[in-house]
């Protein structure tokens, strides 16, 4: 005697199923990122070359853009920015920044106050606009209040 599947039975699959998406066993997609984090300058500035940064400028307000080389592995707080010309060290972390995933490889446009530690130049952003550029996967990046 045959038998045959029961509505029980085809419950506890669907049931399965269902508590396996919900443990994270299948990928599911990610809260949309925003592409900029704090407010643009009032003034509309064009980016900087990094080279053709000079100790008058300490304390101004730059705009510079480049790729993401590095960032800070454990809570996002900084990157490092190259343009070709030269790095610079962008401090997130005055702003309540974070950068949530990886965003190495990634262009962006950094708006903030220079600074220079010994022979390092440092820019405290106040404005970050992250440019896609084809990676593999887009990443996420949200102000630490933002979420």
């Amino acid at each position: 005697m045959e038998r045959r599947p029961s509505v029980r039975a085809a419950l506890c699959v669907v049931t399965a199923v269902g508590l396996a998406v919900a443990a994270g066993c299948v990928r599911r997609a990610g809260p949309s990122a925003p592409a900029e984090l704090g407010r643009a300058p009032s003034e509309s500035a064009e980016p900087v070359r990094i080279g053709s940064l000079r100790t008058s400028q300490l304390g101004a307000l730059v705009t510079l853009e480049g790729n993401i080389t590095q960032q800070c592995p454990s809570v996002g707080c900084w990157f490092e920015l190259d343009d070709g010309t030269g790095s610079v060290l962008v401090d997130l972390q005055p702003s309540g920044f974070r950068l949530r995933h990886d965003r190495v490889g990634q262009r962006a446009r950094v708006s903030g106050t220079l600074q220079r530690a010994g022979n390092q130049w440092r820019l405290q952003a106040t404005h970050v606009v992250f440019v896609e550029t084809g990676r593999r996967e887009r990443s996420t990046a949200n102000a630490a209040s933002g979420d």
